[in-house]
């Protein structure tokens, strides 16, 4: 039986993504040839279609200063990632979600652009 970082590693290199260990035992259930053996179960999948255009964005919130996922993407504590619609949907379905937040193309990405529009309306209330 191979590592089970080897098993990781050659999954990735295939292809897989979303990797999760489901069980590894301890100790050795069986003994084959005089190897004893441990109980590996891993869930991977294939990814689907991913487009070039990065029409959304993610920003990591911590607590580590940097994340990468299993798509190369590389995401700093607190900066804005631009992902393409398969990377962001992947990555808001998926168990680290709670650890980012999600911006779709209509909201703003910047803050002068939530606060231009407020003062526009008010400017034109007072007139």
């Amino acid at each position: 039986m191979p590592a089970t970082a080897q098993v990781v590693e050659d999954l990735v290199r295939s292809g897989f993504v979303d990797i999760q260990i489901e069980k590894l035992s301890k100790t050795a259930y069986f003994v084959v040839d005089g190897v004893p053996m441990r109980e590996l179960r891993i869930a991977a999948r294939k990814p689907g279609y991913r487009p070039m255009a990065a029409t959304h964005q993610a920003v990591y919130l911590g607590p580590l200063g940097q994340v990468t996922d299993d798509y190369g993407n590389v995401f700093h504590q607190g900066v804005p990632t631009p992902l393409n619609v398969h990377d962001w949907q992947m990555l808001s379905k998926g168990a680290a979600n709670a650890a980012f937040l999600f911006l779709t193309p209509e909201e703003p990405k910047t803050a002068s652009a939530c606060c231009t529009s407020q003062y526009a309306e008010a400017a034109a209330v007072t007139t």
